[in-house]
């Protein structure tokens, strides 16, 4: 792995977000750290350098994972967008297609469109 994690503890709903920086292609977020779930996530960017582009193009987020933040994946080239668990999902209150989600590349292609904070209205 070429990237690392960081994870930031809420004691609002006793669980994590977790945010990636790194250079990987293939990104698969955890679904506990600690024990504890990991219910959002939180960033995704490129490596530590000023200028260090973000090459991941594979995302897979666990069905721990009920928000997706805002921007999260911002200058991300993703060609794939996996979930575990794709239903129940909204962005501003719309309702995500559960068989957009089921496909990697049309998640990854919706994403790109809205990009602003996800909910899952059920875990």
């Amino acid at each position: 792995m070429k990237g690392h994690f960081s994870f930031y503890f809420s004691f609002l709903n006793n669980a994590y977000t977790a945010d990636y920086m790194g250079t990987d292609k293939r990104v698969v977020f955890p679904s506990e750290y600690e024990g504890r779930p990991i219910r959002e996530v939180g960033h995704v960017r490129g490596g530590y350098l000023p200028g260090d582009a973000c090459s991941v193009t594979y995302l897979e987020i666990p069905a721990s994972v009920c928000v997706i933040g805002e921007r999260a994946f911002q200058y991300v080239p993703l060609k794939k967008l996996v979930f575990l668990d794709p239903v129940g999902w909204t962005t501003e209150d719309t309702p995500i297609p559960e068989e957009t989600l089921k496909d990697p590349e049309a998640a990854a292609k919706f994403y790109a469109a809205h990009t602003r904070r996800w909910e899952k209205t059920s875990l």
